[in-house]
């Protein structure tokens, strides 16, 4: 109590601009523990620290993904699982939104079960190079879509920025390191000249698409000009709303 006494005078006398970097300290300190943190916690009440917010280990224990919620029966014959808030944490971060998977109609639990997870059913089947033309003004997106074509859709990844991003390549270095280091992800920038490049290049497999009306177009006139032995390359990211059958 003694030395709370003097810490209470010595904290009046820290300025606004000590006290910030102190904060900026703790919160550097709190994502340090923070896993360790979330693990005891989980223990402590009966919760999985590897709840259903983490597919891929879902994956190598029992083979597919666990579903956040029961699968839910619909009208016309269809079948539906949310898979969004899967975590307590989702459901804070994201209050109020939700999503779900609806099936094709007709499509039963087993088949629904059978085609979970494809990429891991034949992994050397999936392997492949998908080129991701990152731009758009939100500065998550890329990585974002690079983290699925990894996880989600097992493909390396080679990262074309756009100008606008440029500023942003060398955090998207940083925060993907572990892929980078791996040879799993690549990330260059440069104009529509080197997008137009990788989009033809044999080594790419498929592209995804992030960005303005302008690369859209280029992406729509490439798929439209290319060998017919290689359309379906492209893909357009752009849509709010994704349907995609089982």
């Amino acid at each position: 109590m003694p030395e709370l006494r003097e810490g209470a005078l010595r904290w009046a006398a820290t300025s606004p601009g000590e006290r910030a970097f102190l904060f900026e300290r703790v919160i550097a300190d709190t994502h340090a523990v923070g896993l360790e943190w979330n693990a005891a916690a989980c223990r402590a009440n009966g919760l999985d620290p590897d709840g259903p917010d983490r597919p891929p280990l879902d994956i190598e224990r029992v083979g597919q993904p666990r579903y956040p919620d029961p699968v839910r029966h619909r009208h016309g014959n269809r079948l539906s699982v949310r898979v969004m808030p899967a975590s307590l944490l989702d459901g804070v971060l994201f209050t109020g939104d939700s999503a779900e998977v609806w099936m094709e109609p007709g499509v039963d639990e087993a088949t629904m079960q059978a085609t979970q997870a494809t990429a891991y059913a034949d992994l050397l089947a999936h392997a492949g190079v998908n080129l991701v033309l990152g731009a758009g003004n939100v500065a998550a997106v890329a990585p974002q879509d690079v983290g699925h074509k990894l996880i989600g859709e097992g493909r390396v990844v080679i990262v074309k920025a756009n100008a606008v991003n440029d500023y942003l390549v060398g955090y998207w270095q940083r925060a993907l390191a572990a892929f980078v280091e791996a040879g799993d992800v690549r990330i260059v920038t440069g104009d529509a000249r080197v997008g137009k490049y990788l989009v033809h290049h044999h080594g790419v497999d498929d592209v995804h698409i992030t960005g303005s009306e302008f690369t859209d177009d280029a992406g729509v006139h490439v798929e439209r000009t290319a060998d017919p032995s290689s359309r379906g390359r492209y893909r357009r990211g752009l849509s709010r709303i994704v349907v995609r059958p089982a």
